[in-house]
C-alpha cells in the first residue's frame, strides 16, 4: 500500500498523527501490509464521529462468547476426559473450578491489521522514532493490531473466589472518549477524535527481541536471550451491576470504572 485513505466512525486507524487529523489518512511506507475493516454503512456517521442521521448506529458486527468451563487439572488427567465421560466416574480428577459460565455479547467498531516492512533487522528507537540496527534488541518491522469494541453483556462465575458477576458492560461512554495514535499507543498532541459510538479502544504490538532479555542464573552469571515481545494499550469504560457472593444471588451493589487506561509490556522468552 502507497497511501491509505479513511474515513467514518469506528475507523480504527490513528487519526491525526501521520498526515491529516480529519481525514484520517495514513501513509504507508513500500511494502508494508494494512487490512482496514470499516464500518458497514460509513456513510452513516456525522463530522462528529458519534451517531449517524437520526442517531443510528454504524458497526461492522455483533457477536458473541460463551465458555462452559475454565478449571485447573491434576497432572493425570488427559485431554477430552470430560467430554468422554460427563459423569465423571471413570475419568474422575482433582478439578478447581477458576471461571464457570462465561456469556459475553457485543459489538466490532472497527479493526487495523498493520505489518511494517522495515526490514529484518534488530536495534534501538530513539524518542523521535528513528531506528538504527544494532544486531541486538528490537525488531525494525512490528506487528500492530488495534480495534475497537462494545461489550453490551457479560456474566460469569469466578469460582476460586466465590464471586458471581452479572450486567458487565464494557465501552467508553463517560469521561476522555477520545481515540489515541495506534503507532505510537499514545495521546494526540494535537486535536483529538472521538471514539465512535461509544467503543473502547485496545491496541497490541507484536515483535521479536533478540538478545535483549535478562537470564540470570543461580550462580549469578547471566546472559541475554531472545523472545517475543507485546506490548499493549488498553482505554475504556466498565460498569458491573450486579455482584454476589457464594451462591445466595443477593448483590452488593454496582460498580463503576471511568477512564480505564490499562498500558502492559510483556516479553515472552525462553530461559
Amino acid at each position: 500500500w502507497g497511501r491509505a485513505t479513511l474515513s467514518g466512525g469506528g475507523g480504527a486507524l490513528g487519526c491525526g498523527a501521520s498526515v491529516n487529523s480529519f481525514n484520517c489518512e495514513f501513509l504507508a511506507n513500500d511494502g508494508d501490509l494494512f487490512i482496514h475493516a470499516s464500518p458497514t454503512d460509513a456513510t452513516a456517521v456525522d463530522s462528529s464521529q458519534v451517531n449517524g442521521p437520526g442517531g443510528s448506529a454504524a458497526t461492522i458486527a455483533d457477536f458473541g462468547y460463551e465458555m462452559d468451563r475454565f478449571a485447573l487439572k491434576d497432572s493425570t488427567y488427559v485431554a477430552g476426559d470430560d467430554i468422554n465421560d460427563l459423569a465423571g466416574s471413570a475419568n474422575s480428577h482433582e478439578s478447581t473450578d477458576i471461571i464457570t459460565d462465561l456469556k459475553m455479547e457485543g459489538y466490532f467498531g472497527g479493526f487495523d491489521l498493520y505489518i511494517q516492512n522495515n526490514g529484518n533487522g534488530f536495534g534501538t528507537y530513539d524518542d523521535l522514532g528513528v531506528f538504527t540496527e544494532t544486531g541486538a534488541g528490537d525488531a525494525a518491522s512490528k506487528i500492530m493490531i488495534n480495534t475497537f469494541f462494545k461489550i453490551t453483556e457479560m456474566e460469569y462465575d469466578f469460582d476460586i473466589a466465590g464471586i458471581r458477576y452479572e450486567k458487565i458492560a464494557i465501552g467508553n461512554t463517560r469521561g476522555n472518549v477520545q481515540m489515541w495514535d495506534m503507532f505510537s499507543q499514545e495521546d494526540y498532541t494535537g486535536p483529538g477524535v472521538a471514539t465512535s459510538q461509544g467503543f473502547a479502544q485496545a491496541n497490541t504490538h507484536i515483535f521479536a527481541v533478540r538478545d535483549a532479555v535478562l537470564n540470570l542464573a543461580q550462580d549469578g552469571s547471566h546472559e541475554f536471550v531472545s523472545g517475543i515481545s507485546m506490548d499493549s494499550r488498553f482505554t475504556g469504560d466498565m460498569d458491573i451491576e450486579h455482584l454476589s457472593f457464594g451462591d445466595h444471588g443477593v448483590s452488593i451493589g454496582s460498580i463503576y470504572y471511568t477512564d480505564m487506561d490499562f498500558v502492559t509490556e510483556r516479553v515472552i522468552s525462553a530461559h
